[in-house]
C-alpha cells in the first residue's frame, strides 16, 4: 500500500542493483563503482559503502537479510554482477505482482466505498452535510485506518503472520505467497553458491514468520539428520504434489536452484488464480452491499417525502 514511500522498496532496490551490476560488468573496479554510486539515492549509497568495505554484505539497514546472504555468496564465487542482476529481476517481478494485485483490488474497493458513500446522498437534502458525513464516513474511514495499521504491522520486525494463515478464505493466498518467497529465495541463494543448509535457513526467513517459514526450518533439521533436500521438501508439502518429482530429481542432479525456480513459477500461477477468485468474490459481495444500501436509502428517502 505505502511501499512507494519506502526508501528500499522493490523498484528502488532493483534499480540500484541493476546499476551496480552494469558498472561491474563494464569492468569498473570496486572503488570506481562506489564513487559512481555515492551521488545516488539511499540504496545507492548503501551499496557504495558496501563496495568500499573490507567485509561487505554483513549488515544493512536497507537491504533484506536474504539479499545480503545472496550477495555474500555471489562475491565469494566471483559472480557478484550476475547475482545483482538476478536480484534486480526478482525485485521487478515482485513490484509487478504488487501492481497487479492493487489493480485487481481497485474495483472491489471502489464498489465497497461507493456502497457507503453514495446511498446516504439523500441525507444532504433532508439532514444536511453533518448527517451525511456521520452516516457515510465511519465504515470506509475505519477500514482505511485498519489498512494503514496492517501495512505498518506487516513490515514490522516482530510480527507473527500465523494469524493470516488461519483467516477463512484468505489463508491460501498468504500461504502461497510465503511459499513463492521461500522458493524464489532458495533458488537464488543456491544458484549464488551458498551452502544448502544456510540457503534453507535464509530462505525460511525470507518466507516470513509464519507456518511456511517454520516448515522450511524443519526441512533444514531433516537435512541435518541426513535426509535429502528434495525428499524433505516434498514430504513437508512445500511443493505442489504435481512437482514433487522435480525436487526429488534435484537430489540426483544437485540443481536445486532450477527445481525451486520451477516450483516458484508454478506456485506463482496458483497464487494469481487464488487472488483472481477472491477478488471476484469480494467484487460480488461489494456489489450486493452497494445495491442493498442504495435500495434502503432510496426507499427511506421517498418514505420521508410522502409522510
Amino acid at each position: 500500500m505505502l511501499r512507494s514511500l519506502d526508501p528500499a522498496g522493490p523498484r528502488r532496490l532493483s534499480a540500484s542493483y541493476r546499476t551496480l551490476s552494469r558498472l561491474l560488468s563494464a569492468g569498473l573496479s570496486r572503488l570506481d563503482a562506489a564513487v559512481s554510486l555515492e551521488g545516488g539515492n539511499a540504496v545507492d549509497r548503501e551499496l557504495a559503502a558496501a563496495m568500499r568495505s573490507d567485509q561487505p554484505w554483513t549488515s544493512s539497514s536497507l537491504l533484506p537479510p536474504e539479499h545480503l546472504a545472496t550477495l555474500r555468496a555471489g562475491e565469494q564465487h566471483g559472480r557478484l554482477d550476475a547475482v545483482l542482476l538476478e536480484l534486480a529481476e526478482d525485485g521487478d517481478l515482485l513490484a509487478q505482482s504488487r501492481s497487479k494485485l492493487l489493480k485487481k483490488l481497485l474495483y472491489p474497493a471502489i464498489l465497497f466505498t461507493a456502497a457507503f458513500v453514495i446511498p446516504p446522498i439523500p441525507l444532504l437534502l433532508t439532514g444536511g452535510v453533518g448527517a451525511y458525513l456521520r452516516t457515510a464516513l465511519p465504515v470506509p474511514g475505519t477500514l482505511f485506518v485498519l489498512v494503514l495499521i496492517f501495512d505498518r504491522w506487516i513490515t514490522s520486525p516482530g510480527r507473527d503472520e500465523s494469524i493470516l494463515h488461519r483467516l477463512p478464505l484468505l489463508s491460501p493466498v498468504f500461504r502461497l505467497g510465503a511459499q513463492v518467497r521461500f522458493h524464489r529465495s532458495f533458488s537464488r541463494l543456491v544458484g549464488a553458491g551458498l551452502d544448502l543448509r544456510e540457503s534453507l535457513r535464509t530462505a525460511a526467513a525470507a518466507a516470513g514468520p509464519n507456518p511456511v517459514g517454520a516448515t522450511a526450518l524443519e526441512v533444514d533439521r531433516d537435512v541435518h539428520l541426513g535426509r535429502s533436500v528434495g525428499e524433505s521438501l516434498a514430504r513437508r508439502r512445500l511443493v505442489p504434489p504435481i512437482l514433487a518429482a522435480v525436487v526429488t530429481t534435484a537430489d540426483q542432479t544437485g540443481r536445486y536452484d532450477q527445481a525451486s525456480a520451477q516450483v516458484a513459477l508454478q506456485l506463482g500461477d496458483e497464487l494469481e488464480q487464488a487472488i483472481d477468485t477472491r477478488t471476484r468474490l469480494f467484487a460480488g459481495a461489494a456489489y450486493l452491499i452497494a445495491a442493498g444500501l442504495a435500495a434502503r436509502s432510496i426507499f427511506g428517502f421517498y418514505g420521508q417525502l410522502y409522510r
